[in-house]
């Protein structure tokens, strides 16, 4: 079975946006592990690369906005939406990860979020 274009672009890391080459990508995610194992908070890896100076602040930024684009895009009540349009409504959008099983909506319940499921169900 084949991938849909669709599945492809989710499917993207989040080092696909960050502009270093693979082996201190490689390393940053090293220093993850490294750190989970020392039974400390889990670090994402732009903030680890940030730490080392491997990337600016601004680096980090622009590749987590062009991730959210791209993520928001595949949402098809946005697909109609230009480049422009969708990098502003990116500014917009806050993520956040959930632990699996965790509820985080429910029935009846007022919440002036809106939730745009990249993964999971």
């Amino acid at each position: 079975m084949s991938e849909t274009v669709t599945e492809k672009k989710l499917a993207r890391r989040f080092g696909d946006y960050l502009v270093c080459s693979a082996g201190t990508l490689k390393n940053a995610v090293k220093r993850q592990g490294q750190l989970l194992k020392l039974g400390q908070i889990f670090k994402p890896i732009g903030e680890i690369l940030l730490e080392n100076k491997e990337i600016s602040r601004e680096d980090l930024e622009t590749a987590i906005r062009k991730q959210r684009i791209d993520r928001i895009k595949i949402c098809p009540v946005f697909s109609t939406l230009t480049g422009t349009e969708l990098s502003a409504l990116s500014m917009k959008f806050t993520e956040i990860s959930i632990p699996a099983g965790e509820q985080f909506i429910y029935q009846d319940t007022p919440d002036p979020k809106l939730y745009i499921i990249g993964s999971g169900k």
